[in-house]
């Protein structure tokens, strides 16, 4: 999010007074993931109607997002090294000496 300072009428609030109010005038999105496949490029907006566009994006994002976890898919092979971490956090749990 991007905000611009926008100056207010002198105005008490309370034991504050209100100097400037932060205005959102753009934003950039996009997803981040270690599978390339889902990962998305920068989307970059400043215009008007700022939130209403954040909140559609982050909407439509959620609903994609949504889609990808849905499906039923097997776990990814464990590479070597992970394999050796999980044996020995298996073998460390069963010994007590996780506690």
């Amino acid at each position: 999010m991007d905000t611009d300072d926008v100056d207010v009428e002198d105005t008490d609030t309370r034991s504050m007074r209100l100097i400037d109010e932060h205005m959102v005038s753009g934003f950039c999105s996009y997803r981040v993931t270690n599978h390339e496949a889902y990962q998305t490029p920068p989307f970059v907006y400043s215009g008007p109607d700022v939130m209403n566009v954040f909140y559609t994006r982050v909407m439509k994002e959620s609903e994609s997002i949504s889609g990808i976890v849905r499906n039923d898919v097997g776990m990814m092979n464990l590479t070597p090294e992970e394999l050796k971490k999980l044996l020995k956090a298996i073998a460390k749990s069963r010994s007590g000496s996780a506690r």
